[in-house]
């Protein structure tokens, strides 16, 4: 068994309780769909779904480090005779894993429930549900680069926070905000277009999401964000991956210089 294997079954070992935190959450989003219409299900399940695996591995990256920490093993982990790309990727792919579990397994369950609970007597929700299942891999895989982004800004800024002692807060504020403030800045250049819009995979802007749009005035602001959540293209996802690949190497970087975190 290599190093790298060994250390990836620690850290999934050590997050067994994640198990439970989410059935917690499936469970409690379960019942709150007993207080929601069935156009309300449609759309808030899927947006929750999707924002609550996007902050997933961001979430679970900050206890991970939060647990060696509080049991005093974080200086450890760092004297450990591995490089620290073996270091970071083995925690990291721990992440990926159990947030890659859940998602097939909230996905399943949405299919499941779009399938047989939600009654075909409405031409939205009919809509909704071919939509959903034609296109379950491509969320599945749209929502897991984001979840993959996501989880390795924090996982660096994390990193950083601990690497420098002067204006940390300024520093790990403004690492965290480049993304956005460039996405901001560029979104509607041709540029921005061309590197990001080929390939085009989906789109929620479908018929069955116009008439939430046109007739649901309070669902307004939720439907425009999960419309522009599940536009998924090749293009965005590199883009994701590559950023996410550079800064998983960033942080064994540092890690390999050994600046105390």
């Amino acid at each position: 068994m290599t190093s790298w294997t060994t250390l990836f079954i620690k850290e999934f070992r050590a997050a067994k309780i994640w198990l439970y935190i989410n059935a917690l959450v499936i469970l409690l989003g379960a019942t709150s769909l007993f207080f929601l219409d069935e156009t309300q299900i449609l759309l808030y399940s899927m947006l929750v779904m999707i924002l609550f695996h996007v902050i997933y591995l961001p979430v679970w990256i900050v206890y991970s480090i939060f647990v060696e920490w509080k049991n005093k093993m974080l200086a450890h982990w760092l004297n450990l005779p591995h490089s620290g790309l073996v270091l970071v990727t083995s925690k990291f792919a721990a992440g990926i894993v159990m947030m890659l579990i859940s998602l097939l397994v909230c996905n399943g369950v949405l299919a499941l429930l779009y399938s047989f609970i939600l009654e075909a007597n409405n031409d939205v929700i009919i809509q909704a549900v071919q939509w959903f299942m034609s296109e379950f891999w491509v969320i599945l895989l749209g929502t897991m680069i984001m979840a993959i982004l996501s989880g390795s800004q924090v996982m660096c800024a994390v990193i950083i926070w601990k690497s420098v002692t002067r204006f940390r807060l300024l520093l790990v504020a403004g690492f965290l905000l480049i993304p956005g403030l460039f996405q901001a800045l560029f979104h509607g250049t041709a540029g921005y277009s061309k590197l990001t819009s080929w390939g085009m995979l989906t789109s929620a802007m479908t018929e069955w999401i116009q008439p939430i749009l046109l007739n649901q005035y309070e669902m307004f602001h939720a439907t425009n964000v999960l419309s522009e959540l599940t536009i998924f293209s090749l293009g965005t996802m590199l883009v994701q991956l590559i950023y996410s690949i550079m800064l998983v190497w960033i942080s064994s970087r540092l890690v390999d210089r050994a600046l105390q975190i």
